[in-house]
């Protein structure tokens, strides 16, 4: 009886999608799957200027690189103007 499993670059981008949504400073998440390549790529949307939200970005795609040898993963950051951090994000009164 054989087993099947999920090619390491899937069960990469379903743990990577769970988790960098979880991540403070997410504003959005899109995924878009080339099954003629096997690579996943990611567009995740943080606030303007929330540095920490992209370095936790990147330091979960490496952990994701570590964890599943082989994995074919395309991360990409990008600033949401329309959420920005600091004081000059709250709403006026």
């Amino acid at each position: 009886m054989t087993l099947h499993t999920k090619a390491p670059t899937e069960e990469a981008s379903q743990l990577f999608e769970e988790q960098v949504q979880q991540l403070p400073g997410i504003v959005r998440v899109e995924r878009f799957d080339d099954d003629l390549t096997d690579r996943r790529s990611f567009r995740v949307s943080i606030r303007k200027g929330d540095r920490e939200a992209r370095y936790a970005v990147y330091r979960l795609e490496a952990d994701m690189y570590l964890r599943y040898q082989g994995v074919n993963l395309d991360v990409r950051v990008v600033e949401d103007a329309a959420a920005q951090v600091g004081p000059d994000a709250r709403p006026a009164d």
